[in-house]
């Protein structure tokens, strides 16, 4: 019976994760940014390599790194990792990370995306998306209407991803993993909500995942190598109207599992709709800790060889080894925790701690977010962690906050 720590074979790659932990994708905003020279844009720092070190200290049996833009001129933050067709000479600083990550045994797999119709109208006015679907605003952001991609752009982002891949295999990465979810391009072709095309790429749910099946494709086809790893984030629904069902998700696990895919993280919701909030409603989901056990419960027949991975929501050994042994995941993905305890796996491990600490923050939307990216720099930086779980910590944060809002 698997428990946390069990190693897990990935059936594609061959490559063995040491336990079945996953350090999920948090964006790190540790990257270089040069407005005047946009081509050093994107570069990894001291930072983000430290960062990694210290994760890997941690020893999950797979660390995904977060969001690396396949295009310098669409982007989540202006601090996010980037691999385009001008970075060519970041192979040596993302060997960088991927040596840090590594050296305990992790696997480090780099987190590929394009962010489509989500890029903020600060660092695009221009956007491209499936179809021309406008985001709404939210209280941090303005979007604009995005242009619907014709097909010489979709296959300068298919070989922009392929690009991408073989920079962090030419760096030692283990693998990649494809943002397919949260609302992000990939994500965006495979919703009906913001997919309105009439073309080979819409319609049917066989024509919306014709891109994320042709960037894999094109992925492996550079590579030429079956022991580099290709795995996908997923939603498991978008929780919007029209937007992807579990019933999409299940056909598209079974289409990646054919597609000879290692593993699929689920997750859900975007932009426009928070999935965690929504799982969260479930008095089944608390219990259990993991937001999308029971969407993973769904999509499991329909997986052969694929392994599947949940991420949101695990804080406790006992309900992740609880859900491991219910054989309705194979891996447990951790995010935020590790923002608070970068060593949180190798402590657990050891048995020295059953569970994470626990949050004191206030139920703001986009606190935990704000919180977790001050201490991502603050391991990056080699300085104290902010620590949630202490009141005093989290008046001085939440009023530090206030100050640099009122001027």
């Amino acid at each position: 019976m698997a428990d946390i720590s069990s190693q897990l074979s990935l059936p594609h790659s061959k490559k063995i994760a040491t336990n079945r932990l996953l350090k999920a994708a948090m964006t790190e905003h540790l990257c270089a940014y040069n407005e005047i020279d946009m081509s050093q844009s994107g570069r990894p720092t001291p930072e983000l390599i430290e960062l990694y070190r210290v994760w890997g200290k941690g020893v999950p049996g797979i660390i995904v790194t977060g969001n690396i833009m396949i295009d310098r001129e669409h982007l989540e933050h202006r601090t996010n990792a980037i691999i385009d067709d001008r970075s060519d000479n970041f192979v040596p600083d993302y060997a960088k990370v991927a040596e840090a990550a590594k050296a305990n045994g992790s696997l480090i797999i780099g987190q590929l995306s394009h962010v489509g119709r989500q890029c903020s109208s600060d660092i695009q006015k221009h956007p491209v998306a499936a179809s021309a679907v406008q985001l709404p605003a939210n209280a941090m952001h303005s979007y604009e209407m995005p242009t619907a991609l014709e097909q010489a752009g979709i296959d300068k982002i298919i070989g922009q991803f392929a690009h991408a891949a073989h920079v962090l295999y030419k760096a030692g990465f283990d693998g990649v993993q494809l943002h397919a979810a949260h609302g992000y391009l990939l994500s965006g072709f495979l919703s009906n909500r913001t997919n309105k095309r009439l073309d080979k790429y819409g319609g049917s749910l066989d024509n919306r995942a014709r891109l994320l099946l042709e960037v894999i494709a094109a992925v492996k086809e550079r590579i030429g190598d079956s022991d580099f790893s290709i795995s996908v984030k997923l939603n498991s629904q978008d929780f919007v109207d029209e937007g992807f069902t579990e019933a999409d998700s299940a056909a598209v696990c079974h289409m990646l599992d054919q597609a000879q895919v290692d593993f699929v993280e689920v997750s859900g919701g975007s932009y426009e709709k928070s999935g965690f909030n929504h799982s969260l409603q479930r008095e089944s989901t608390i219990k259990r800790e993991g937001y999308f056990i029971a969407l993973c419960e769904q999509l499991r027949p329909q997986m052969r060889n694929m392994r599947l991975v949940c991420t949101g929501g695990f804080r406790t050994v006992g309900a992740m080894n609880a859900a491991l042994a219910s054989g309705a995941l194979d891996m447990c993905g951790i995010g935020r925790p590790l923002c608070a305890e970068p060593l949180l796996v190798d402590h657990m491990m050891k048995g020295q701690t059953e569970a994470a600490k626990a949050s004191l923050l206030p139920n703001v939307p986009g606190l935990p977010i704000i919180a977790g990216t001050l201490q991502l720099q603050q391991i990056g930086r080699c300085q104290p962690i902010l620590d949630l779980s202490q009141p005093a910590h989290v008046a001085g944060f939440i009023t530090k906050l206030k100050a640099m809002h009122a001027s």
